[in-house]
């Protein structure tokens, strides 16, 4: 563990202010740190449109966490490693001059996480670690829409209050609604492992684990109680060198797991060195994910509050649940099998390094919201929404990095990635929910005098968010100048950061700018 205190502050635009705390010692055997992190800004700006504001984001955000981490050597083979942690973080959510089913709010989240690990070496290549790992979040939002007056007809009256009016009455409803998005999720995993590395290069691993998940949340799942998933694994992994350049990688996980009982996921790998500095790689794999929780029971249901006068009979206050989402369950697994060819090659005294991967990937059985009409009660929405297995996609493509290093103080990597994806796009664009080119450049130098200078300019082509907008291709530049002295006793750096130099663009939707940003960073670290 590094020793001493080390600090970092950062402030700039867009109230951008963070604070991180950190401190390392040890005490004979025992090792530990401590730290703390607080976080904050105002999110993305909104959009304008001939000086006026015709959105504005309600999305600013606030994070304090507290970690530490010890570990303690009890012998020459003994090691237990103990993590802990807790944050809290307000946030805004919705977005002002919205409409009514995004209102401005804010949203509290909290999380904690406790870790428990012991090690023992067993002598002769043997490992073993036993690690068991809690954590919890919960969130809490509540969104309040309305009021809204609509005028029924007299079947949905009939429907909503079982009144028995003739054909042609109709009345004025206005009506408010609360959905309550408070959610708590907890997991307990306890995971074995066993690993052997004999003298001859080979490396062997398995093990398994044991994971309980429980979610409880009565406006998400339609009940006050805990769900509760099950999760059982088992695990083996073999690197085995077949010669002095051909290396093999097999391994599988099998699973069981509440919702879709069995399944078996296996891996194999090859790596063939064609020189000391040139080699070939291969890979194949089958996975597969399993629905979530919201996916195969969710239920959220809307407690709407409203009044029905009708002209001649009078008004009536009254209160009814909608439900928005309705998961019909009985989901299957998600399946991807996956198959890449890459080269990996260096050069110019390994000052030029060169790494290309060629994928192809088809993934079955996408789960994908569904919308249904003709619901008996349609306040909030005309839609009732469900999940369902109707999409398929196949991904090709081919990954590119360059790294050169022409000085030990200076650094080139460039990259890009070419996708396409062909899919049938039943109930999303998943054929467009990529850029087909994005490229990747980044330079750094350091300077005489501990001066360094860097930047970083990203280029993505235009693509298709899932279930979002749209998104224009973006071109992005980040600045970073830094200067490194001491300051009282300690060794510092003073930093200056320029984030979207080249101008402001749309990022994820419409409604969040990312405009230029300008902040600066200070680092004391003991010396």
């Amino acid at each position: 563990e590094e020793q001493g205190t080390y600090t970092k502050l950062t402030r700039g635009s867009d109230d951008i202010g963070d604070v991180l705390l950190r401190h390392g010692g040890h005490q004979g055997a025992l090792d530990y740190r401590l730290s703390f992190q607080y976080q904050q800004d105002a999110g993305f700006d909104g959009i304008t449109h001939y000086g006026n504001r015709i959105w504005d984001n309600h999305d600013w955000s606030r994070v304090r966490r507290l970690t530490g981490r010890a570990d303690y050597q009890t012998s020459a083979t003994d090691r237990w490693g103990f993590q802990a942690g807790l944050a809290e973080s307000p946030q805004g959510r919705g977005a002002l001059f919205s409409d009514l089913s995004d209102p401005p709010r804010t949203l509290q989240k909290e999380n904690n996480f406790v870790q428990l690990r012991w090690e023992r070496s067993l002598g002769n290549g043997h490992e073993l670690h036993v690690q068991f790992h809690r954590d919890e979040h919960r969130t809490r939002d509540q969104v309040l829409l309305g009021p809204v007056t609509e005028t029924l007809d007299a079947a949905t009256i009939n429907a909503l209050t079982g009144l028995g009016l003739p054909d042609g009455m109709t009345g004025t409803l206005t009506a408010s609604a609360l959905l309550d998005g408070y959610l708590r999720t907890q997991r307990h995993d306890l995971e074995f492992q066993h690993s052997y590395s004999p003298d001859q290069g080979a490396r062997f691993v398995w093990g398994g684990s044991l994971r309980m998940d429980r979610v409880r949340s009565e406006g998400w799942f339609g009940r006050d109680d805990w769900f509760y998933h099950h999760l059982y694994r088992a695990f083996g992994n073999a690197e085995v060198p077949v010669s002095e350049r051909l290396m093999l990688n097999l391994g599988a996980m099998l699973e069981h797991n509440d919702i879709i009982g069995h399944d078996l996921s296996p891996r194999l790998a090859a790596n063939y060195r064609l020189h000391d500095r040139h080699t070939l790689r291969a890979a194949w794999s089958r996975a597969s994910r399993t629905p979530a929780m919201i996916e195969e029971i969710g239920n959220l249901v809307g407690a709407i509050d409203a009044n029905l006068s009708i002209p001649g009979v009078g008004s009536q206050d009254f209160a009814v649940a909608e439900s928005l989402i309705l998961a019909s369950g009985g989901l299957p697994r998600e399946r991807i099998q996956s198959t890449e060819l890459g080269y990996f090659g260096e050069f110019l005294d390994r000052r030029l390094q060169l790494d290309v991967k060629v994928f192809y990937d088809e993934v079955d059985k996408l789960i994908t919201l569904t919308t249904t009409q003709g619901k008996p009660i349609t306040l909030l929405s005309n839609n009732l929404i469900d999940f369902a297995p109707t999409d398929r996609a196949r991904l090709k493509g081919i990954e590119t990095q360059l790294d050169w290093r022409p000085s030990t103080h200076t650094m080139v990597r460039f990259g890009h990635a070419y996708i396409d994806i062909d899919s049938d796009d039943v109930q999303e664009e998943y054929s467009r929910s990529a850029p087909r080119n994005s490229y990747l450049l980044f330079a750094s130098h350091r300077f005489p005098r501990r001066l360094d200078a860097s930047l970083a300019w990203h280029y993505t082509e235009r693509m298709q968010w899932l279930e979002w907008e749209s998104i224009n291709a973006i071109s992005r530049l980040d600045l970073r100048l830094a200067k490194g002295f001491h300051l009282a006793g300690q060794r510092a750096q003073v930093a200056l950061v320029g984030q979207n130099v080249l101008g402001d663009h749309l990022e994820f939707r419409r409604g969040n700018r990312f405009d230029p940003r300008v902040f600066v960073q200070l680092n004391l670290a003991p010396r």
